[in-house]
């Protein structure tokens, strides 16, 4: 996917924009999305690339629109992962290796400021198709999952074909007010 074609996919005025922002960009491989979200986001901003693959975010320039970005090596599944608190998450094509998914977003909402979104880029089926997409999450399937977490509003922003053929990719953007 071309970074033009990423943008595109993520492109939404349901995100504030309006004030410097904190992200991580979970499985962010080689930054096609990183790089993306910080055309959204306030310069200023920042966003955490983390990934496995060291290599790959070696390829993620650490100032993107005025954006900084910062990478780290690490399994974002199972480490411990070196964040400050954040204002959202980014998980594209990432979320469908992580079998308890549940159980992971909320770990992660310890990383998260009361006001958060998750930004999610996932193809639109339930079928598993393994090594590749082990634990798939549809819209249908995300909109259950982010609202019994305490989610309250989920928007999907596109959909485009997959070159994969089987089933459509989409993105979605899921907001969670935490009112303490």
């Amino acid at each position: 996917m071309t970074d033009t074609e990423a943008s595109d996919l993520i492109r939404t005025n349901y995100l504030d924009t309006s004030r410097k922002t904190v992200w991580a960009d979970l499985g962010a491989g080689s930054g096609t999305f990183t790089r993306a979200l910080a055309g959204l986001l306030q310069p200023g901003s920042t966003i955490y690339a983390i990934d496995t693959d060291k290599k790959a975010l070696k390829t993620i320039p650490n100032l993107r629109h005025q954006v900084k970005i910062e990478t780290y090596v690490a399994d974002f599944i199972r480490d411990e992962l070196p964040l400050p608190k954040i204002d959202g998450f980014l998980m594209a094509n990432s979320l469908h290796y992580v079998s308890d998914q549940i159980a992971f977003l909320e770990k992660m909402s310890g990383y998260l400021m009361e006001v958060n979104d998750l930004l999610i880029i996932e193809y639109d089926t339930d079928t598993p198709n393994a090594p590749w997409v082990p634990y798939p999450v549809s819209y249908r399937s995300l909109t259950n999952l982010v609202e019994r977490i305490g989610y309250q509003t989920i928007h999907k922003l596109r959909e485009r074909d997959s070159i994969y053929g089987n089933a459509t990719l989409y993105s979605a953007l899921a907001t969670r007010r935490n009112i303490r």
